[in-house]
């Protein structure tokens, strides 16, 4: 990742606290933030609304993901949680109230209310360095899932050079996985060059009963594979083929266990 300076940064969240960073990483915004989670019931007291937001766990996610969602006290109408974590700012409200809506048959004023404080995206404008090339990418959340790479650094090595990443020891590209959780016979580790056909098949002996999830597990890997058998056994880096690199990238994380569909946006700058 590279540090920038930042020439312009703005929260338009209401009662905003960013902490903006030069790395020129945007910022997810979690209820595991106590800012996050005292923004929201700042925001509600400000509106003379007994309503607060409290964190849990998240109970569809990985405990090794530190998810969490937001349960809803003191509601008259019967909200007991937000259906969206904050960050998801770039959706429009309608989703959100359509979503509470959904749940108890009628909107209310007090749903109104706390999609009015839902969190607003937040801009930031660096400055990037002008003698290198630069690759600006946009991922969804199937990258982090599961953390199948689990930092932003990893995905950045991953979208450069996929290929690279995945003929890395094991160990190291496992580590902090939950891939890494579940080889308790250490079969992944031993995997050697072989990584993606290991993964796959050590993925189908334990979904055997999630038949979507099957077939998402071998679409990435035929994915590969093809892509593979175009390029001589190896997937060039970014800078060397971007459609080659990317499409490899966006298969890797299914491999990883995380979600059965990925996406990604990038722009090259070279």
């Amino acid at each position: 990742m590279i540090p920038a300076a930042i020439l312009s940064a703005v929260d338009d969240a209401p009662n905003g606290a960013t902490e903006w960073n030069n790395k020129c990483i945007t910022r997810a915004h979690g209820w595991d933030l106590k800012e996050e989670v005292s923004r929201m019931n700042q925001s509600l007291a400000d509106a003379y609304s007994p309503m607060r937001v409290r964190p849990y766990p998240n109970s569809d996610a990985w405990d090794g993901e530190n998810r969490w969602e937001a349960r809803v006290e003191n509601s008259a109408s019967g909200i007991t949680f937000l259906a969206q974590e904050p960050s998801r700012g770039i959706d429009t409200l309608k989703i959100y109230t359509e979503s509470v809506m959904r749940r108890k048959g009628r909107a209310t004023a007090e749903a109104e209310t706390l999609m009015r404080f839902q969190r607003a995206p937040e801009y930031v404008v660096w400055q990037l360095p002008q003698d290198l090339p630069l690759a600006v990418f946009v991922c969804c959340d199937g990258f982090y899932s599961a953390k199948a790479l689990p930092t932003e650094e990893a995905i950045a090595r991953c979208i450069t050079d996929p290929e690279g990443y995945v003929r890395a020891k094991p160990a190291a590209v496992l580590q902090g996985t939950k891939m890494e959780f579940l080889d308790e016979d250490k079969v992944l580790g031993r995997a050697g060059s072989n990584l993606m056909e290991t993964a796959k098949d050590f993925l189908m002996q334990k979904l055997t009963n999630q038949p979507s999830w099957q077939e998402a597990i071998i679409a990435s890997h035929s994915a590969i594979t093809a892509l593979r058998a175009q390029h001589l056994g190896r997937v060039p880096p970014l800078l060397e083929d971007a459609q080659a690199a990317v499409a490899m990238a966006t298969n890797v994380p299914v491999l990883l266990a995380s979600d059965d569909n990925v996406s990604l946006e990038l722009m090259l700058c070279v």
